[in-house]
């Protein structure tokens, strides 16, 4: 389904990837190129390793919370 999606919205818009794997859940984010994310994607379709989804979701979190703000995505000029 995500990789219909990103084929369906061809553009230059940025996606973040994150799974819930115990070691890296974050496969693909803002800097990566989009080939990236289909790459990432064949790996999750065959991936088999651990899983927390509690320290994923806190990981994801943290990441985009320093995107916000170190891109200034708070502020009242570039909105919430």
């Amino acid at each position: 389904m995500v990789e219909s999606l990103v084929k369906k919205h061809n553009s230059n818009r940025k996606y973040f990837l994150a799974t819930t794997d115990v070691k890296d859940c974050i496969k693909s984010n803002w800097e990566h190129p989009k080939e990236h994310i289909f790459r990432q994607l064949e790996y999750f379709k065959h991936s088999k390793g651990e899983t927390d989804i509690k320290a994923s979701i806190q990981e994801v979190l943290r990441t985009m919370n320093s995107y916000r703000f170190l891109n200034g995505a708070d502020n009242p000029v570039n909105g919430v």
